[in-house]
């Protein structure tokens, strides 16, 4: 394929993409995060849509995705996973350069699932998260494909600002927010304390 092509493929792949996140958000399976809404949160149903686990033979961490997501899931630009084994989420991100990160989806998983990104190795020893695809059968089993089709970095969560940016508009929201909270007392209940000098 030409330049062209290849441009055209990837911009039906977008759409496709844009299009499930809409329907997602529509039918209220998805919600966008209160304090950063570059990130869209997967409500439990479609996040069962994915699976995770390790290779059998490499050992190599994987998501896999189910066939008719295929193949416009995989031409978005996923650039870094970021696992959360407190909260009980695998992050996704994608962006035009592995630099940036302009848009991250957060599957809920269970923790004790997302532990298997830690199992026998220290987070520092994992670099990347491979891209699988599944298929799974009328009595549930579930087959992974040999083939890997796409792979992105694998990091651990600190916190949602070093995931994805907030919006300018985020930023303005939490602090009128937060100074909203700070500056007003109402609400507040107030326990009396006492305060001794070091000796």
């Amino acid at each position: 394929m030409d330049k062209e092509q290849i441009e055209l493929v990837l911009s039906t792949g977008k759409t496709m993409f844009f299009t499930w996140l809409n329907n997602l958000l529509i039918k209220k399976q998805m919600k966008i995060d209160p304090d950063n809404s570059n990130i869209l949160i997967l409500e439990p149903y479609p996040s069962t849509w994915f699976c995770i686990g390790r290779e059998e033979t490499t050992k190599v961490p994987f998501i896999g995705i189910q066939e008719n997501m295929i193949p416009w899931f995989f031409e978005t630009n996923w650039n870094r996973a970021i696992v959360d084994d407190e909260n009980g989420y695998l992050y996704l991100t994608c962006a035009e350069t592995k630099e940036e990160s302009d848009l991250t989806l957060a599957i809920r998983t269970r923790i004790k699932r997302l532990k298997v990104f830690t199992h026998g190795k220290t987070k520092e020893e994992e670099k990347y998260l491979e891209f699988r695809v599944i298929k799974v059968r009328p009595l549930g089993e579930v087959e992974i494909s040999e083939k890997v089709y796409k792979r992105c970095s694998l990091e651990f969560f600190t916190t949602k600002d070093d995931i994805v940016k907030p919006t300018e508009e985020d930023y303005l929201k939490n602090a009128e927010l937060y100074e909203k909270k700070s500056l007003s007392t109402e609400d507040s209940n107030f326990t009396s304390v006492k305060f001794y000098d070091d000796e």
